[in-house]
């Protein structure tokens, strides 16, 4: 009743699977039409179930797919693509026009300023690290855990979340292991690496991605915050999270994928993920 959290957790999975769906549209299988034509319901769809289930998921998902078309068409400008995926999304939209489009029309004669009361009021949700900001805005005092530190250090949050949420352990290794490796990859790029490898995009977008909505979460992006109504829209920085978390999924497949294929990296490999996905379980 409070968080929607139901919803919240269909919008991020119908997120993830936009992309997919997005990304099946610029690869097709060769030769087989009905591939084509399944990607363009499928993101037609899964655009109708986002804008239907949650609309700060769907919000966000729209910024993720069209940060993620953009990928896709530098790594291989296909406009026909381009036309596939604008029109499956705006016929996603449009088959749930009796949902979001009176709401939109609606919102004049809604009480909206209420989302900033109490705890929705975003100000409360930023992690104060090194400091711009106040330490309270009126309710509890934000980063309880591992304070002065911009990544939690701990496995498990050992109390509730009354506070803004930081880049977990694990998901910190994988990410500064990305950046690590695509660091490595552009200073070798002049040899037989082509920057338009297939492997190497998600690691950009993924990392940009990731870098970027992180930095939302600290006191020092407050000001963009409050010059930005659809900001606010989000609610709380914390919702960031979904996009963070499919960015360093990214940031990690791209890594594993770019690996050498011998036997024993590939044993190697395997080992590490079973111990990530271990640890994050």
């Amino acid at each position: 009743f409070v968080a929607g959290a139901w919803p919240h957790v269909l919008g991020l999975g119908l997120m993830a699977w936009l992309l997919a769906a997005i990304h099946e549209l610029w690869r097709p299988v060769p030769g087989y039409a009905w591939s084509r034509r399944r990607s363009w319901w499928g993101t037609s769809g899964t655009v109708a179930l986002l804008l239907l289930t949650h609309g700060v998921s769907a919000l966000l998902g729209g910024i993720l797919a069209t940060g993620w078309v953009a990928v896709l068409f530098l790594r291989h400008p296909d406009w026909r693509a381009l036309a596939r995926t604008t029109s499956a999304a705006v016929s996603g939209a449009l088959l749930t026009a009796f949902s979001w489009f009176p709401a939109l029309m609606d919102t004049a004669f809604v009480q909206t300023e209420r989302m900033q009361l109490g705890a929705l009021n975003f100000r409360n949700w930023f992690i104060r690290w090194p400091g711009y900001q106040p330490p309270l805005w009126g309710l509890q005092e934000r980063s309880p855990y591992t304070i002065g530190f911009p990544v939690d250090l701990h496995f498990a949050y050992s109390n509730l979340l009354t506070g803004p949420m930081r880049l977990s352990l694990v998901q910190s290794v994988v990410l500064f292991g990305g950046l690590a490796y695509l660091t490595w990859r552009i200073w070798k790029r002049a040899g037989s690496a082509r920057p338009g490898s297939s492997v190497i995009f998600p690691v950009v977008f993924g990392s940009v991605v990731a870098v970027v909505l992180y930095a939302n979460q600290f006191d020092w992006a407050v000001p963009v915050w409050e010059a930005y109504p659809i900001l606010q829209m989000i609610q709380m920085p914390t919702r960031l999270f979904g996009p963070i978390a499919f960015a360093v999924a990214l940031v990690l497949g791209g890594t594993v994928a770019a690996l050498p294929r011998s036997g024993r990296m590939t044993m190697v490999t395997t080992l590490l993920l079973a111990i990530l996905m271990v640890a994050s379980g």
